[in-house]
Order: structure tokens, then C-alpha cells, then sequence
């Protein structure tokens, strides 16, 4: 019997925590009989009765669904009206990601294209560069008469 006892209890109060954000959360106009403060302090002082008052007199009445634009009603979409008319599967979808847009694509492969090519030419260049100042190294160390320097590099006194 306590087991019964104790599911009442937590019914009652998750009853009790659903009415008292309800009430919060309900559009201030929309709210009937009471202000919404009224019904805040009514829900939080008496749970069980002012949750059940909340649910029977103070929550806002559902809106009713006639104005849905199919099985032949003319009503207002709740969508946008680009969309109004066409199934989920049919409605015209903007890019969801710029991934999704073939010419934002192209353009990141043209630009990444463009930026290898400048990588290359410039990893050619310093490759170059490095090359010629080695061969100036070697040609330096070989000394004047070509037969050879001390190994230590170029000599520092000026020629």
C-alpha cells in the first residue's frame, strides 16, 4: 500500500512541476480568469487543487487546426508562404550549409587551386635560392686556385 502512496506522490508532484511551468511559460493575454501571477501563486500555494484549477480555468485554450492548406481548407499556413501547398518532401529548401551550394564549391576549389599554384612557384623559388647559395658556398670553400679550402667556409676577409 505505501508503494501505492508513493506513486501518487510523484504523480502529483510532476502534475504539480508541469502546471507551475505552464503557467510561467503561458503568453500573459492568452491566460484566463486570473492574472498569470494569480495563478502562479494559486498553482505554488495549492498543488494539487491549484494544479487542477490551472489545467480546468486558467491555461490558455488550444488553438484549433482548420486553418491548415490541405483536404481543402483555405486557411493561413503556419509555414511561410513560399511553402504553402507542397508536401514536406517538395518544398523549396534554401542551402542548408554553404557545403550544399555547387558554386560556393567551385569557388573554394578555384581559390585553393590559385593557392597551391602561388605555394608552388614560391617553394620553387626559395628552392632555387637555396641551391645557388649552396653552390656559392661550394665555390667559395674550393678556394682561388680550385684545389681546395680549409673546410671551415667562406673566408671573412674581404678580396
Amino acid at each position: 500500500m505505501t508503494y501505492l502512496g508513493g506513486l501518487t506522490g510523484l504523480l502529483v508532484t510532476g502534475l504539480w512541476v508541469f502546471c507551475v511551468l505552464d503557467a510561467v511559460m503561458s503568453p500573459q493575454p492568452e491566460v484566463r480568469n486570473l492574472p498569470k501571477l494569480g495563478w502562479i501563486a494559486v498553482v505554488l500555494l495549492f498543488p494539487l487543487i491549484g494544479s487542477l484549477a490551472w489545467l480546468i480555468a486558467g491555461r490558455p485554450q488550444a488553438r484549433a487546426t482548420a486553418d491548415l492548406p490541405y483536404k481543402g481548407n483555405r486557411g493561413r499556413a503556419p509555414w511561410p508562404a513560399r511553402t504553402a501547398g507542397f508536401p514536406e518532401y517538395e518544398r523549396p529548401r534554401q542551402a542548408a550549409a554553404p557545403e550544399d551550394d555547387p558554386d560556393f564549391v567551385d569557388r573554394l576549389r578555384r581559390e585553393k587551386a590559385e593557392s597551391d599554384a602561388e605555394h608552388e612557384d614560391l617553394l620553387r623559388r626559395w628552392e632555387d635560392d637555396l641551391r645557388r647559395r649552396e653552390q656559392k658556398l661550394r665555390d667559395d670553400d674550393a678556394g682561388p686556385d680550385g684545389t681546395g679550402g680549409t673546410g671551415r667556409g667562406p673566408d671573412p676577409s674581404p678580396r
